[in-house]
């Protein structure tokens, strides 16, 4: 394959004018060269004695990636067996491994298998907890493997073109991997190595951008994906899911993707309808080794609740976490008193109002949490606007004011109780309603205060080496009033005190 390096003169830059393009012609040619060029990846200088640098740079990053990625070993894929249930999945997701327990999705599975096998891109989309990533490890990626595709699952985390690039190589391929480039030549690779198959990549939780470490690799991903679908190769699609709330957001990204206002293909998940609901709770308690002594009428009492209570959350059909939380309550309930679940039993508990209302804390009293860890390491991992934010251990840690050792044991609890997930180095809350939950049960008015101020010394200082913005003086005066809490970092402290030199000064 023949590696293309473009490079563009900054538009703002200086240039000669004995060397300006006169003839108009000419200038069309070049105009159309330009448009055409942002179709791909490409490094933008200003300074022409900056350009043999970048060269020389990508040209050695390009050799020491060719040198090093046919030593690989190309992985081998297929689908988990199937398992029975020990204990309920609780808030996590639906597993390839647990694809007996997938219900309702038949349709909207081939739905998106025939999106994505006509588009390079295509957009996965719904509310938080309507299971788009039960759907792509459940439903998707079964057919898909059935039918011939590699799949990839990746998420953006704090680095999203490196992430979703190291996810990728470490999917397909054994070994170390090093590249930190654009996503393009690895994707080129990995379907190389993995025909006459073809690679299916999922991007999930394209949210993550929004609260990335690094601005410019978000921007960087979306170029990749941007020349991704101008090649429109097929021996490689890319599914891109993220929550419908956030399309104001991300609208842009599809724009600038496609190239067009009508964005990119898309897929919408909803919930699922009641008949299927109710399967998918006979399943797990039939796994679970839990008897439902249920007459017909109460049974569709408890579908005609599940129904009512999604209704509050404007799901027309059943929300999943609800049948996550019915199936819990069921199984610790028999837990504590062996025997038969009747409809008793659930009318006692307070029916669907009691058993969402009261999960958290039933969860967190399940626990034992006599110090308190297990709800500050919660805290810690909800944002300050009710969505979870992720953290490494030394993070968690530094912002609970607790040893490691004790953090891990913490996280390790929560991890058990489905309350909480880890994913890579990083710890993050297992569900965006729970992150609402925790938020809005446990989170004060102060902490939540704090929590902005915290966020935004963190957002401020990852951009400062580029934008130079600084904290406002209103702000500065924010973080005095938490410097008892504060442990900022040491690229943290260089903007407060940036930011105090200039307010001394003035």
């Amino acid at each position: 394959m023949t590696a293309i390096l473009l490079y563009w003169l900054d538009e703002s830059a200086s240039w000669p004018i004995r060397l300006c393009e006169t003839d108009p012609a000419a200038i069309a040619n070049l105009a159309s060269l330009r448009d055409h060029s942002r179709q791909h990846t490409y490094t933008s200088f200003h300074d022409p004695t900056d350009l043999p640098f970048f060269i020389i740079r990508d040209v050695l990053a390009k050799i020491r990636y060719r040198m090093t990625v046919p030593s690989f070993r190309t992985r081998q894929q297929a689908l988990p067996a199937g398992r029975r249930l020990q204990r309920p999945i609780g808030m996590e997701f639906l597993t390839s491994a647990d694809r007996r327990h997938f219900y309702g999705r038949t349709e909207k599975t081939k739905e998106l298998m025939g999106v994505v096998e006509a588009n390079g891109i295509t957009l996965l989309l719904g509310n938080s907890g309507t299971g788009k990533t039960s759907l792509i490890h459940a439903g998707l990626f079964p057919d898909a493997v059935a039918a011939g595709w590699f799949t990839v699952y990746t998420r953006p985390l704090g680095f999203p073109r490196t992430d979703v690039v190291s996810g990728l190589l470490a999917a397909v391929f054994d070994g170390q991997h090093s590249y930190r480039g654009a996503l393009l030549s690895p994707l080129e690779d990995a379907a190389a190595a993995v025909a006459p198959k073809r690679v299916l990549l999922i991007i999930d939780q394209f949210e993550d951008i929004l609260t990335a470490s690094d601005e410019g690799e978000a921007e960087r991903l979306v170029e990749d994906l941007r020349s991704i679908r101008y090649m429109s190769d097929p021996s490689f699609r890319i599914v891109v899911s993220y929550r419908a709330d956030l399309e104001a957001r991300l609208g842009r990204f599809w724009q600038t993707i496609s190239g067009s206002p009508a964005g990119l293909p898309r897929v919408y998940v909803a919930g699922i309808g009641a008949d299927e609901a109710w399967m998918s709770v006979e399943t797990a308690c039939s796994d679970l080794q839990i008897e439902l002594e249920l007459s017909d009428r109460e049974k569709v009492h408890i579908k005609k609740d599940l129904q009512a209570f999604s209704s509050r959350r404007d799901e027309n059909m059943v929300y999943p976490p609800y049948i996550q939380m019915l199936i819990d309550h069921v199984w610790r309930h028999v837990e504590q008193k062996p025997g038969i679940y009747r409809f008793g039993d659930y009318l006692t508990a307070g029916a669907m109002e009691g058993i969402t209302a009261g999960y958290l804390a039933r969860q967190l009293e399940y626990a034992r949490d006599p110090d308190g860890h297990l709800k500050s390491v919660l805290l810690s991992l909800v944002r300050s606007y009710g969505t979870k934010a992720q953290k490494s251990l030394a993070e968690v840690a530094a912002d609970v004011r607790i040893s490691k050792e004790d953090c891990e044991v913490a996280l390790e609890r929560l991890i058990d109780l489905r309350l909480v997930r880890h994913i890579a180095d990083l710890y993050e809350i297992a569900h965006d309603f729970l992150a609402h939950e925790i938020s809005a049960r446990l989170v004060d008015s102060e902490e939540r205060e704090f929590k902005r101020i915290r966020e935004l010394l963190t957002s401020k200082s990852a951009t400062f080496s580029t934008t130079g913005s600084i904290l406002t003086v209103e702000e500065l005066l924010m973080l005095f009033k938490y410097k008892e809490r504060l442990l900022p970092s040491e690229g943290e402290l260089k903007n407060v005190s940036v930011r105090a030199n200039t307010w001394l000064t003035d």
